[in-house]
């Protein structure tokens, strides 16, 4: 049922194809608009967030779209809404490729906080030629265990591109382990371009960050940040980066 005009609300019609018993939703060659907000408790504080799009556990969502600069298989978040979250991953075994996904300016800030998120402590997401462009938070953020990104790309974002994390985790040092980044790209990030907080035996592989931790319409030499970040942290590999 989703028009994929980029006009016509399509939230309804793309989240009643995830919580079908179907594996794989394919986007053909459009814009999704996404307006509609479902509630959901983010468990890592109780707060309630409202996100766009919720992807149940093990589903594959696979796009046409190859280029970062291409309206291919794009879900864009609608001007006329306040979301905290585009794309909430909800469960573990999730595949995403050849995507796109974006908020709309309005009023000097974009109408979503965070692009991509996860839940608290789940296992198993990949992400293939996925591009995150233009929130007021971070691009990706990303709480998992044997975490994949391939081509991805995070970039004119408030906050961090990739944010990649532990809040809890689920034994007592509180640490997830083994992401794994290869060919990532992040730019135009107001923060790091990666953030990498308590992920231990993870490798960045063939990464680049470029104009990030600074905001070019307000330079603060005094708040620079790096735009490869790494706290609380081990066995972290960077090759080529």
């Amino acid at each position: 049922g989703a028009k994929g005009d980029g006009i016509n609300d399509d939230s309804y019609a793309i989240n009643k194809a995830l919580s079908s018993p179907i594996i794989t939703l394919k986007l053909l060659d459009s814009v999704y608009l996404v307006e509609n907000t479902t509630d959901i408790i983010w468990n890592v504080d109780g707060k309630t967030y409202k996100a766009n799009v919720i992807i149940p556990a093990n589903k594959i969502i696979i796009g046409s779209s190859t280029s970062d600069y291409t309206t291919n298989s794009t879900i864009k978040v609608s001007e006329t809404v306040s979301s905290n979250i585009a794309v909430f991953i909800s469960g573990r075994q999730v595949k995403i490729e050849n995507i796109r996904i974006v908020s709309s300016f309005r009023e000097n800030e974009y109408s979503c906080d965070r692009l991509i998120v996860s839940q608290k402590g789940i296992a198993d997401l990949t992400f293939n030629n996925v591009h995150a462009r233009y929130c007021n938070s971070n691009g990706f953020d990303i709480d998992c265990y044997g975490l994949v990104f391939k081509m991805c790309r995070s970039g004119n974002c408030g906050g961090v591109g990739f944010y990649l994390h532990a809040t809890g985790g689920t034994y007592e040092s509180g640490h997830n382990t083994s992401a794994i980044l290869e060919r990532c790209y992040a730019s135009g990030t107001k923060s790091n371009g990666f953030l990498i907080h308590r992920m231990d035996y993870s490798s960045l592989i063939s990464c680049a960050a470029d104009a990030n931790g600074f905001d070019p319409k307000n330079i603060d030499s005094n708040n620079i940040q790096a735009p490869y970040k790494f706290i609380e942290s081990k066995g972290i590999t960077m090759q080529s980066c």
